[in-house]
């Protein structure tokens, strides 16, 4: 894959280790790039060791929206509703209310 733009970002997780918007920025570009998997690492990084980094549960419910893992998608909203919420992130939680309602049948 040649890509300057992720050449770039992971240059600068190398310097810049503990940052997640670096590994949000990163798991953007894979999913740009359809990697998949490797986006779905850096969602699952970023919820592991920085769950409080509000953005990452929006774009990465509806990355599994997109593959069809709906179930996996309202649980992340979920968990995203609650970040937001601690978080006092009205904007995103409200962002992330809409997008569970789009796709929670119950």
């Amino acid at each position: 894959m040649s890509n300057i733009r992720l050449e770039k970002l992971l240059a600068m997780e190398t310097l810049r280790a503990d940052d997640p918007f670096v590994k949000f920025a990163l798991a953007q570009e894979y999913a740009k790039a359809e990697d998949t998997t490797k986006a779905t690492e850096y969602y699952e990084l970023l919820l592991d060791k920085y769950a409080a980094y509000v953005p990452t549960y929006y774009h990465y419910g509806k990355l599994k929206e997109a593959q069809g893992f709906i179930a996996e998608a309202i649980d992340i909203y979920r968990k995203g509703i609650a970040a937001a919420t601690a978080a006092k992130d009205t904007h995103a939680g409200n962002e992330l209310k809409e997008a569970l309602f789009l796709v929670d049948d119950e």
